[in-house]
């Protein structure tokens, strides 16, 4: 499916959907499935939901039982306009090519589902197009009239979004890591075609799966391919298989946190891997990913009216991985990333160095750099932990 189709696609659902809002039932049902909070945010995966049913108990235009997918295929829509313009063909086959199509509602500082009157209030529909036209976001209301919201200033009242997930993973079920037994246990839902796996699970499971991950320590001494430790009495030194964590986190201004956050995408998806110098191959190689989600409010404050507003700590508590000097070296690069699900975005880089080398990352999906950190094995991680700056966020690693 192309580009200019998937949006053709997420546009009419968008209008339909925004058209049986105008059923109470139809919201308090989206409420009830958005408070369930799927992946930890406010979601509603499509093709898990499509076959639920609605009961439209006084409805003058659809009485009885009405599913979700004839919903999103305009059924109730042809049927209030007396037409069948609204029709969406194959609606089934589109949730199989778009596994990862949702309703959402992100959470904004003065609205979310959880403050959403779903009996009274009927909120505006928008969709995320793969190529935005400047700042725009398209959204319909209930009676079918087009708005423009902008993507940079978040609205007033609570919006459900028709966009794609970008927290979950959907492994065809003719990959050989969807047949992966640790990936199997760590799935949220599995349907006829796909595997869904959340991005955290997912990391911690590909491991087991010879998926990647920190090669496994050998006995012995420092192999030749490494630089020697160069302070044994270092804190991390007798501490072995002690983990590393990410504690205190900050942005360091609100720029840079509005930089790689955008209203419509909800909780921030932050990732950060961890790099490391082979010196036998000459090159700087991945170790390990992890991933994280954490509501933006987590990060700031504001005095009035959320228009005074500024960036403060917030524990991460993100288990890392235990330092492998045996591997690693004395020295590892830290880079992080907010994570978005945008195939039409253009790439982007981030170049760091590590030693003797330089490594250029390319990122894809519209997710945002955040840039790096080098990170030494004799760094003093005991207490609150050593703290290092990208630029665009500061963070502590302790043990």
């Amino acid at each position: 499916m192309t580009a200019e189709e998937a949006d053709a696609v997420k546009r009419q659902i968008a209008l339909n959907l925004a058209l049986s809002l105008r059923e109470p039932e139809v919201r308090e049902y989206l409420k009830k499935e958005l408070l369930k909070q799927f992946g930890g945010d406010y979601e509603v995966l499509l093709s898990m939901h499509a076959n639920d049913n609605i009961t439209l108990a006084g409805s003058r235009v659809m009485a009885g039982k009405v599913s979700v997918k004839d919903i999103l295929a305009g059924k109730y829509a042809n049927r209030l306009r007396r037409t069948n313009e609204y029709s969406i063909d194959d609606i089934e086959e589109i949730l199989q090519k778009m596994p990862l199509l949702q309703v959402a509602m992100p959470e904004l500082e003065t609205a979310d589902a959880n403050r959403w009157d779903a009996k009274s209030l009927v909120p505006l529909v928008a969709y995320i197009p793969s190529k935005k036209e400047g700042d725009i976001i398209p959204a319909y209301d209930f009676e079918g009239n087009y708005y423009e919201l902008s993507a940079k200033e978040e609205p007033k009242q609570p919006v459900i979004v028709i966009s794609e997930n970008e927290w979950t993973l959907a492994l065809s079920k003719n990959d050989e890591a969807a047949r992966c037994p640790e990936i199997l246990r760590a799935s949220a839902y599995e349907d006829e075609h796909y595997v869904y796996v959340f991005r955290d699970k997912y990391e911690e499971a590909v491991i087991a799966c010879g998926g990647g991950g920190v090669p496994p320590s050998g006995g012995g001494s420092t192999p030749p391919n490494q630089p020697p430790v160069s302070n044994p009495s270092c804190p991390r030194e007798g501490r072995v298989g002690v983990y590393d964590f990410v504690g205190n986190t900050k942005f360091t201004n609100m720029t840079q946190l509005r930089r790689v956050r955008e209203w419509y995408d909800g909780k921030l998806e932050l990732r950060t891997r961890i790099y490391y110098a082979d010196y036998q191959i000459g090159d700087v190689l991945e170790a390990a990913s992890k991933s994280i989600r954490v509501p933006q409010r987590y990060f700031t404050e504001c005095k009035l009216l959320f228009t005074d507003c500024y960036t403060v700590w917030y524990n991460l508590n993100l288990r890392l991985e235990r330092w492998d000097p045996q591997h690693w070296g004395d020295r590892i690069c830290i880079e992080w990333s907010e994570m978005d699900n945008d195939s039409e975005a253009a790439t982007t880089t981030h170049t760091f160095k590590l030693g003797p080398y330089t490594k250029t990352i390319q990122y894809t999906n519209g997710d945002d750099t955040m840039e790096s950190a080098e990170v030494w094995y004799c760094d003093n991680v005991l207490g609150e932990g050593f703290l290092y700056s990208t630029g665009t966020f500061n963070f502590y690693i302790k043990q």
